[in-house]
This record gives structure tokens, C-alpha cells and sequence, in this order.
């Protein structure tokens, strides 16, 4: 057996390079420790080495210079002059293998300049130890400045700086220092903390000379890493959520569209009026948006006037489900142009601040196979896809709106304009811009895709979504029943029935099939529901059903519709009908007190 040129060998714990190797011998180089000029190897029989390796006593290892045979090093000029002085006795194998002819030339090429032959040992001897290349002969930029350092006194060094020996003392102090000050949350920055050790070693120590700066920042960094100063300065949220790394992807996290759909919701910086009375200013839009964590495809939508709160996310939810061009259509009279795939009820819903924690969402869950999840508090990394997606879908809007008659909300300062009053968009107006731009988003470039992905295909979250629901693992649900999947989400409010019809939130409804059962006659005989409950649309209030009897028939409901009184609510969100009857009330205590002066002038 012959062995590799240049192949490393472990004999007794010390690697050796081979040399060369035939049938009869092998010669072997040491290259551990320093071997900055011996250039001296032994020669040993290569059926004796043979059977060491065949017992155990010798083994191949790895060659710690192995990156070397692979560096490009045309270009740089030490090398090439470095190989210059040598390449006439490298070239000759009779003549490097051989201990007298290689002192020979050795001395030959010194021309009997000492510093010329001993700068010629240390090149042999490099190239024996890196692995007889030219890359051997790289000088060692890395090895500058980073002998042992010591902490002991140097006299013979004039630094011009009376500074006291870092002894056990004073880095007892030091570490005190840094663990009261530094390294605590909200903790100071090393030059304050600084101050500080300098007044406790004066009060210690008040006749020597006070530490540098330069020693207490050298001490600071040597003996905490970075991973304790973040952990100790930060909270554990903070440290979780913006300091750590991630330790997976979205595509780990998923398995495919539908699999998980992320909620969370964030007002508008924006005023948006009523739809009825131009001049009433209705309040700051909040936007709901559900985002598919597989492919970061916007899937649903919301704007309410409301806080965050279950049911909005609930009807943000039911627009993830549905069809988005039935749904805009027969809620807000919107007709959408663009593709938007999704459709179905989804795996996992995550959303957080308990938005989806409700009698009503947990019905849903329970009937519809879904599981619900809410991310930790503080921990918007839980769910950073819909957060990506919200900020995205904001930007946009920024940009359509920016060169529009839209005011934004500034802080109000004394003196200043109140300027809500100059708001012109109506909640359906902003509706539709909001779908254009969650268009625009959906058909953005994805930088990160799955594996598998084609190369060829566009890289968008549409495109995605197209793909995984033909390659990977089917989530979405799409055999159930519309309307009463949109009943399991809707809130239910406390009704009550009269002659009049039938009365929730301040407005009147009524129903054709309690009407003909004789339910709003006035007779004492009539049979009326005894503590009805009602569903209405946040959307459009004009969108309600009625349950007579929801503790005994919990899914016996009936549709309605309002009545005349309040057909002028029809279309208008929840909180657009209750601010508008807040302003009609008002006025009739208005007219009331106008009334009341006249009859007391009479």
C-alpha cells in the first residue's frame, strides 16, 4: 500500500503530513506546534506504517490546511515572490527529498546572506506543513497581534499612563460595577457605568491612580459574551421577540395554504365620515386582516369603527371563508375585478389579545373541526406573517391616499385646527381602496418560497397559493353551509317584541314570518317570543335574523329587515348606526327645548 501525498496521519497524538510514499518508504513531516525553520522529517518503512494503520496505532485524520489547495493566489504579490526564491528547489524532487542536496541549495540560493537563509528554512518548512502548494506560502496576517496577552506589568514599555495593575481587586470592583449598572434592564451605557467605578475605587483606593477607561471596557467584553449582556439587559419578552433568532421558517411553521391563518387588526391614521350626513365625521377606521401563513397571502378582510374586538375579527374571519366576490357583493355592493383564490375554512386560526375567545367563535371551532390559538402576549413574532402583511397593506394606502382630500390625524396642539370635520371618505369609499390595495400586496414579489417551488414560476403569494393547492396537503373545507356558518359567527344581542316590531341597538326590524303568526298584533293572546336574542351584521345593520327561542331552538332563526323608521340605517356599519342615532336623538332634545322655550313665551 502506498499512501496520498500530502495525506495526514495521527501517530501518537501528533498529526504528520506525508511527504512521498513508495513500496519501500515513507517520509513523514510533523505540523503541529511551531515550525517556523525546521525543515527535518523521518523517513519510516511503508509495510511497517501499513500494519500500525491496520491495528489502530496510526490513523487518518483531517488536514487542518485542507482550504489551503484551493485558494486562489495569482494575484498576490508576497506569495509569487515568496515562490520566486524556491521554485527551483520545490520543482526538484531529488533534490527536496534529499537532506544534503536541500541544504546544498539552500545555502546556494542565500548567497551567503544569513537573514536570506534563514528567511529560506521558514519557507521549506511552511511548505512541508500546509501541504506543498503556493498557497503555503500565504503569510500570516491572522496570527498579527494575537500572542498571549498578560496583565502583569511590562517595564520595559513606556506607555505614558499611570494606570494601576488589574489585579484580583480590582476586578472584584469592576464586576460589581458592571453587574450594578450595565447589566441589568434599562441598565446605563459603559462610559456612565464608568463614572461609577471611578468614584467606589477612589473611595477604596484614594492615593492611586484611577483605572483607564480602556481597562474597564477590555474587562467588560472579555468576560461577559454577547448572549449574557442581551439576556441580562433585556426583558425575557424583548429578548424572545427582538433579540433571538428565529428558529424556523414560515414553511416549517406550515404545510401548506389553509393550514394556518394568522388575525390581527390595526387602526388608520385617517377620518372617515357617515355615509348618510357627509358633515358627521364617524370616527378612525380599524382594519382587520387574516393572512395565510404558508404563502403570506392576504385571505380576508374587515374595516370597522370599533375597537378591536371578537366580533369584528369574527367577520373578517367569515370573509376569509367565503367567496370574496359574493360576499362584497351582496354585503357592500362591491365588485371585485381581480383574482382572489382563497376559499374555505382553514385548519388553525391564530389571532391574540383573546379577539377570538367567545362563546360564538368557540361553537364555530367545535362544529367545524378548527383549532383556535392565541399567541402569547407581547409576542407579535407569534404571528409576524399577518403583521408583515398589515404593514404592507398600510404603506399602500398611505400611497393612495397621500395626494387625496383625506386628512390624517395629527396631535392637536393648542391653537391648532381640529380638521376631522374635513374628512371625505365614507366607510364603503374606503372599503374599496383598501381592496385595491390588498391586491397590490397579494401580487408582490415573495423572496422566500418553499424547496420545491418552480423556478419558473412567478413568485408571488397568488401564485404560491395556486401551487401548494395543487402540490401540497389539502387544509381548506369547502362543504358547508353558507349562511349557517355566517350565523355561528355573528354576535347575538338581547331583542324584545312588540307592537311596534321588534327592537335591538335602538333600531326597529320586522319579520314576515312573525308578523304572519300574529306575533306584533296587540291582542293579549298573541304568542311572543319570551327572551329573544338577534344577530346583525356588523357590516350593514340592514343584514339581521332573530332566534325566538335560542335556549330551547338554538338554530330556529328567522331573517329581517328594518322597518321604516329605521330604513335610513340601511347600509351603515354598527357603530355608523348608533353615532347617527346619537346625532338624531340630539336633535330631537334640541327641537324638544325649542318647543319647551315657545310654550313658556306664550
Amino acid at each position: 500500500m502506498i499512501f496520498n501525498k500530502n495525506e495526514v496521519l495521527s501517530i501518537d497524538s501528533i498529526p504528520h503530513r506525508v511527504l512521498y510514499s513508495n513500496t519501500d518508504s515513507t517520509a513523514l513531516y510533523p505540523i503541529s506546534g511551531n515550525q517556523q525553520s525546521k525543515i527535518t522529517y523521518r523517513v519510516v518503512d511503508t509495510k511497517e506504517l501499513e500494519r500500525q494503520l491496520g491495528c489502530g496505532a496510526v490513523r487518518v485524520v483531517e488536514d487542518p490546511y485542507e482550504q489551503l489547495r484551493n485558494m486562489y493566489v495569482s494575484e498576490n504579490k508576497t506569495v509569487e515572490e515568496n515562490f520566486c526564491l524556491i521554485s527551483s528547489i520545490v520543482s526538484n524532487q531529488e533534490v527536496l527529498y534529499s537532506r544534503n542536496a536541500l541544504t546544498v541549495a539552500l545555502h546556494e540560493a542565500s548567497n551567503g546572506s544569513r537573514s536570506k537563509l534563514r528567511k529560506l528554512y521558514r519557507l521549506i518548512a511552511r511548505w512541508f506543513q500546509r501541504g506543498q502548494c503556493k498557497a503555503a506560502l500565504m503569510p500570516d496576517y491572522r496570527a498579527v497581534g494575537h500572542s498571549p496577552r498578560t496583565f502583569s506589568s511590562n517595564p520595559g514599555r513606556k506607555t505614558g499612563v499611570d494606570k494601576p495593575l488589574l489585579d484580583k481587586s480590582l476586578k472584584t470592583l469592576m464586576s460589581a460595577t458592571i453587574r450594578d449598572y450595565v447589566l441589568t434592564q434599562n441598565g446605563v451605557s459603559l462610559r456612565k457605568a464608568y463614572s461609577f467605578l471611578i468614584a467606589r475605587y477612589s473611595d477604596k483606593y484614594p492615593d492611586s491612580p484611577v483605572p483607564t477607561f480602556g481597562q474597564f471596557s477590555s474587562f467588560y467584553y472579555r468576560t461577559c459574551n454577547r448572549r449574557d449582556r442581551d439576556l441580562l439587559r433585556h426583558s425575557h419578552i424583548v429578548f424572545n421577540k427582538d433579540i433571538l433568532a428565529r428558529p424556523e421558517s414560515e414553511y416549517e411553521a406550515s404545510s401548506g395554504p389553509g393550514d394556518v391563518y394568522e388575525v390581527d387588526s390595526t387602526p388608520d391614521n385617517v377620518f372617515l365620515c357617515s355615509s348618510l350626513e357627509p358633515a358627521i365625521p364617524v370616527g378612525r377606521p380599524v382594519l382587520y386582516s387574516v393572512t395565510d401563513r404558508f404563502t403570506g397571502m392576504i385571505v380576508g378582510i374587515h374595516v370597522s369603527l370599533e375597537n378591536a374586538h371578537n366580533k369584528s375579527a369574527a367577520e373578517a374571519l367569515f370573509c376569509a371563508i367565503s367567496d370574496k366576490s359574493q360576499y362584497f357583493k351582496e354585503n357592500f355592493d362591491i365588485h371585485i375585478s381581480f383574482d382572489w383564490p382563497s376559499f374555505g375554512i382553514p385548519n388553525c386560526i391564530c389571532a391574540d389579545n383573546a379577539e377570538l375567545e367567545d362563546s360564538r367563535i368557540e361553537r364555530f371551532a367545535r362544529n367545524h373541526g378548527v383549532t383556535v390559538i392565541n399567541s402569547a402576549p407581547n409576542r407579535a413574532d407569534h404571528k409576524s406573517t399577518v403583521e408583515s402583511s398589515i404593514g404592507m397593506l398600510q404603506s399602500e394606502l398611505r400611497f393612495m391616499l397621500k395626494q387625496s382630500t383625506v386628512c390624517e390625524i395629527r396631535h392637536k396642539k393648542a391653537g391648532s385646527v381640529d380638521n376631522r370635520t374635513n374628512s371625505v371618505l365614507t366607510l364603503n369609499d374606503y372599503r374599496r381602496i383598501v381592496l385595491l390595495a390588498v391586491n397590490t400586496v397579494n401580487a408582490r414579489i415573495k423572496d422566500k418560497m418553499p424547496n420545491d417551488y418552480p423556478v419558473t414560476q412567478d413568485c408571488s403569494p397568488v401564485a404560491l397559493w395556486s401551487w401548494g393547492c395543487a402540490n401540497r396537503p389539502a387544509f381548506l373545507k369547502s362543504n358547508f353551509n353558507h349562511e349557517s356558518l355566517r350565523l355561528s359567527l355573528l354576535p347575538q344581542k338581547n331583542a324584545s317584541v312588540s307592537r311596534d316590531g321588534i327592537k335591538c341597538n335602538g333600531m326597529t326590524y320586522t319579520c314576515k314570518q312573525l308578523e304572519n303568526e300574529g306575533w306584533f298584533d296587540g291582542n293579549s293572546n298573541s304568542m311572543r317570543p319570551y327572551q329573544p336574542v338577534m344577530s346583525i351584521d356588523n357590516g350593514n345593520v340592514g343584514i339581521a335574523w332573530i332566534y325566538p327561542d335560542p335556549e330551547k331552538y338554538p338554530s330556529t332563526c328567522f331573517q329581517c329587515r328594518l322597518k321604516q323608521e329605521s330604513a335610513y340605517l340601511n347600509g351603515c356599519s354598527l357603530f355608523e348606526a348608533e353615532k347617527l342615532q346619537k346625532c338624531r336623538n340630539d336633535s330631537r332634545s334640541r327641537t324638544q327645548q325649542k318647543q319647551n322655550h315657545i310654550r313658556s313665551s306664550n
